[in-house]
């Protein structure tokens, strides 16, 4: 097996720099408008909360 020359083994470095680079890239092009904010999940978790306890309050009254 043939040991590769400083030369080769900068190549590569760079080259596995600039995968690197290009990796980070296109993880942060994943939020490049944000995250949003969970208000619809939120709102329905909410309401079928209030429905729920609705529920509840009328069969704990009896009705």
């Amino acid at each position: 097996m043939e040991i590769p020359t400083c030369d080769e083994c900068t190549k590569l470095l760079f080259a596995e720099i600039d995968n690197l680079t290009l990796a980070v890239e296109d993880t942060f092009n994943l939020f490049e408008n944000g995250l949003s904010p969970p208000w619809k999940t939120l709102t329905d978790i909410m309401n079928k909360h209030h429905m729920l306890s609705d529920k509840f309050d009328k069969k704990k009254e009896g009705g």
